[in-house]
């Protein structure tokens, strides 16, 4: 028996060490300077996850192993050989899907990955792997070919039958106790007083190397089965701590002036850009010269020059956008229909107000869940992928974004007054394919994506040319905004960096205000602050939108605050700090730190995990 416990465990821990060691090739050239250390570091830490997640099949073979040498039936022989290689196969199958998806999310696998997979088409736009995916899955099968070897070589070593009588039997059944035992210390990673989890293994300032650290395979059941838990996972403060908390950074104060003239009832329209970050228009910090028509419009329009998303994904920015939702660490509020129906909504809002809604994008509206989201958060009409003759489908991702503007325009000019409608683009997101010349010859990943951005704000372009003149356009108040930052084309080496948080946000039109046209201020803000902000602008009522600040309010609190994959961000006039949960350890910070603010990032990570 101990010849099974030996053998079973050491072939699962070759297995985690190889699927380590395919991560960190594949990235080898992304670790920072000093990387030979802290890499055998990460399996020095790694190991004890590794041998949580060997001792996982290990006590589960040794049940069947054990019921095969109690009645003498060779299927629970066949069983334990079958679950082995079933087992197998998950497991380099996820180590490889790892790897794919840490290339463009820099987060390991996680159940919002596999809740995509009915969208495979979709996902592999969106994590950008049509160059390797061949070498993946030729990898997959020669490690597939070599452990399928090494477990034959395994088992043929164990099918052997023992005499369960007498003395035998007694010393056999000590042995399974013992086995039994060691395995589930093994799957709780010791005798400490909380199971292991993935702070364990966190040892590192550089998150990538905590994240090599993490056995995938473990990572992912981890997820999986904690996805299911409702109880609130970060337990930082009490009730009245975090009431105390929110109120002081969600706060706006009294006089909130407005945007348009207190008679206009203007059309809305929001231009979400796929994400766009800062980085690219010179107005907020970013390149000049890729984005002439977004210039043109800041010197009409009012900008916030130090806006944040709330999240790092499209799933995650929408419901921060459209619902004043504060984005979620690890999971999304559009997984989640039950919710979605109920939570306040700005297209719901303006509906009180006899106001049509539309949503049009050129992908498919399916993938992540949003079309369920939109249609329970208020929009009566979606146009997506499947409104466009195939043969505008000529990107991998969707349809390119200029049809979609022209058919936007086209739809505006007959819908009933007053509506909100938005457009979400897609083109900026890779594979990064555009049906135009590229402005700059190159072929870098940076430049490739560039020249999207190019594309998209040409498109924006074409879009208010063949607007302009429509009776409607006068009538209408844009916001354009991103509904995520991007690491590129700053090249981003971390998930978390505040610089791939930041966006533009324009607000123009007509029958904006003269005092607002081409103004700038700099108070901080982010997406769920676009929900009172444009609400009480037009004088409307927006006292659901309990996690929404008017920015331009009296005495606004000026701050901003995100979330990445179980981690916070939090900026105000002073300091730019990043606290990972999972490490319990601050990631990164700029200008002056004390415990308050912390804390009040902690509260915050508290208080938005259920915000309603």
């Amino acid at each position: 028996m101990f010849r099974f416990y030996i053998l079973n465990l050491f072939y699962w821990l070759v297995l985690s060490f190889v699927a380590r060691l395919i991560f960190v090739l594949f990235y080898f050239s992304g670790y920072p300077e000093g990387a030979v250390i802290n890499l055998l570091k990460t399996f020095r830490y790694g190991f004890r996850l590794d041998l949580s997640m060997g001792s996982y099949i290990v006590f589960l073979c040794f049940i069947i192993w054990s019921v095969f040498h109690l009645f003498k039936l060779n299927f629970f022989f066949s069983l334990y050989k079958a679950v082995g290689i079933l087992v197998l196969g998950l497991v380099l199958l996820i180590t490889l899907a790892d790897v794919a998806v840490y290339k463009h999310w820099a987060i390991k696998i996680n159940m919002t990955a596999i809740q995509f997979a009915q969208h495979p088409r979709e996902v592999l736009a969106s994590i950008g792997t049509k160059d390797y995916i061949p070498f993946l899955i030729l990898v997959y099968f020669i490690l597939m070919g070599g452990f399928l070897w090494f477990w034959f070589k395994i088992t043929d070593r164990l099918k052997f039958t023992v005499n369960l009588t007498g003395r035998n039997l007694f010393f056999c059944s000590l042995a399974f106790v013992l086995i039994a035992g060691l395995s589930l210390l093994g799957i709780r990673g010791g005798f400490q007083l909380e199971p292991i989890n993935q702070s364990a293994v966190y040892f590192s300032d550089k998150a990538i190397y905590n994240h090599t650290a993490v056995n995938a395979s473990w990572n992912l059941m981890h997820k999986w089965v904690n996805n299911r838990d409702v109880k609130n996972p970060y337990p930082y403060g009490t009730e009245v701590e975090i009431d105390r908390s929110l109120h002081r950074f969600y706060n706006s104060g009294k006089v909130y002036p407005h945007l348009v003239d207190s008679s206009t009832r203007p059309n809305i329209v929001f231009i979400l850009l796929e994400g766009f970050t800062a980085d690219v228009i010179g107005a907020f910090g970013g390149e000049t010269g890729l984005t002439p028509t977004i210039d043109s419009l800041i010197k009409q329009g009012l900008i916030f020059t130090r806006f944040y998303s709330n999240g790092d994904r499209t799933y995650k920015g929408l419901p921060s956008i459209l619902n004043g939702y504060p984005s979620q660490a690890t999971s999304s509020v559009t997984q989640n229909p039950d919710l979605t129906g109920k939570i306040p909504s700005l297209a719901k809002t303006l509906r009180e107000y006899s106001y049509q809604n539309s949503f049009y994008y050129g992908g498919e509206s399916e993938f992540a869940n949003i079309k369920s989201y939109l249609l329970n958060t208020g929009f009566d009409n979606i146009v997506d992928i499947r409104n466009f003759p195939s043969a505008y489908r000529g990107l991998k991702w969707g349809v390119s974004d200029h049809y979609v503007f022209e058919r936007m325009s086209q739809d505006l000019t007959m819908a009933r007054q007053p509506f909100f409608s938005c457009i979400l683009t897609l083109s900026s997101h890779e594979p990064y394919d555009i049906p135009m010349e590229p402005f700059i010859k190159s072929k870098t990943i940076p430049d490739l994506f560039r020249n999207t951005v190019y594309y998209t704000d040409w498109s924006l372009s074409r879009f208010i040319h063949l607007s302009e003149n429509q009776s409607w356009y006068a009538n209408t108040l844009f916001v354009l905004t991103a509904d995520h930052g991007n690491p590129l084309p700053k090249q981003y080496s971390t998930n978390y960096d505040p610089g791939r948080f930041k966006i533009p946000i324009i607000i123009f039109g007509k029958p904006l205000k003269q005092e607002y046209k081409a103004k700038q201020m700099d108070i901080i803000g982010s997406h769920t602050d676009i929900a009172n902000t444009l609400l009480q602008g037009l004088g409307l009522n927006g006292d659901a939108f309990r996690y929404s600040k008017n920015l331009l309010a009296d005495s606004v609190s000026s701050g901003a605050f995100y979330t990445f994959d179980n981690g916070f961000g939090f900026i105000n006039s002073t300091t730019r700090l990043v606290f990972d949960h999972t490490g319990n350890r601050m990631m990164y910070t700029e200008g002056p730190v004390n415990d308050s603010l912390i804390v009040l990032g902690k509260h915050l990570l508290q208080g938005t995990f259920k915000p309603y």
